[in-house]
């Protein structure tokens, strides 16, 4: 235990002192707010042009259409954000050729990777406060008023939606431990969008872990899908650490 405290710590030097996470937060939050709110000053302005791509989410201007529309930006958006941050958290040690140098460490491989792992999650939970906040604030800045017992219901699947997104993200640790560079854990990202995408037209929504969690944001209850989502996470977790536990020098 007391190598894997030290691997956090170290790990969370490491992040905190590079611009990667603190620029991508920054590009999610802004970006999530920034579309959400030009969404909702869009219907006020009676562009009916968007009105008619949005169906019923464009008919009025309040909390609903926000959060809906929300909801479904920071579902993709998140594993993106996510994907690429945790691609990095782990590719940036073969990316910067300091790989070699764990293995002379106290603290192993494998529990370098789970204190990044550890940092990763702490990082998803600081989004899921962020977002949430950048929403009100918008929906405050677009005259919506004060947000009513739905609303906040409503903003805080927003922010459990974030740690969900994160869970489905770690993939991209596995991927790119594979190929020993960042780019292909980028590109894992990429792909469990399109996964997503695509897995929800032939695959039931309530049993497929990749949708769930945005389908249970808009409202719904897929038990399933929410139920295999944390298991996901769990398997390439452990598919990572075990990884990194075998890694070799010239390989």
């Amino acid at each position: 235990m007391r190598a894997l405290r030290a691997s956090i710590v170290v790990e969370t030097v490491k992040a905190g002192r590079a611009s990667t996470l603190w620029v991508t937060t920054l590009i999610t939050v802004l970006g999530i707010t920034g579309i959400c709110t030009s969404v909702l000053t869009a219907i006020q302005s009676g562009r009916t042009d968007l009105t008619i791509k949005l169906g019923p989410l464009g008919t009025t201007a309040d909390w609903t259409t926000l959060l809906s529309v929300g909801s479904q930006i920071t579902a993709a958006g998140g594993v993106l954000s996510l994907g690429i941050g945790l691609s990095w958290l782990v590719g940036r040690e073969f990316a910067q050729s300091t790989i070699q140098s764990l293995f002379g460490l106290p603290v192993s491989p494998a529990q370098s990777v789970a204190g990044k792992f550890v940092v990763f999650f702490a990082w998803a939970v600081m989004l899921a406060v962020l977002i949430p906040t950048g929403l009100l604030i918008g929906g405050l800045a677009c005259g919506l008023g004060w947000p009513d017992e739905y609303a906040w219901g409503g903003l805080v699947r927003t922010a459990a939606l974030i740690p969900l997104s994160a869970l489905l993200a770690t993939p991209c640790a596995w991927v790119t431990t594979l190929g020993r560079n960042l780019l292909t854990g980028v590109a894992t990202a990429i792909g469990l969008i399109m996964v997503a995408e695509g897995g929800a037209m032939v695959v039931p929504t309530n049993s497929f872990p990749f949708t769930a969690p945005a389908v249970w944001a808009l409202g719904s209850a897929p038990a399933l899908g929410l139920a295999l989502t944390p298991v996901v996470g769990v398997v390439f977790v452990l598919l990572t650490i075990f990884t990194w536990r075998r890694l070799q020098l010239d390989r």
